[in-house]
């Protein structure tokens, strides 16, 4: 399944954890220390507007569960 866009911590919700991420290396580059790779979501080396942009632009949005995404019922394994 494809993640959300701005799903950080792969909850697959955008919230309240994910944009926590952003601001806590807000303004970091590549090369500075400290700087979480995870945060940095459009690939450019540097957390900031793009990235905090991607998370808002999703906010509160949920990935949809799909038929093969839902785990087997125990009865439908083993039937009675």
């Amino acid at each position: 399944m494809t993640p959300i866009p701005g799903d950080i911590d792969g909850d697959d919700f955008v919230g309240i954890n994910d944009l926590s991420f952003i601001l806590q290396n807000w303004n970091k580059r590549r090369e500075d220390i400290g700087f979480d790779p995870i945060a940095d979501l459009d690939q450019d080396g540097f957390i900031g507007l793009a990235d905090l942009n991607l998370v808002l632009s999703n906010w509160n949005k949920r990935r949809e569960a799909t038929p093969d995404s839902i785990p087997p019922s125990p009865d439908s394994i083993n039937p009675k």
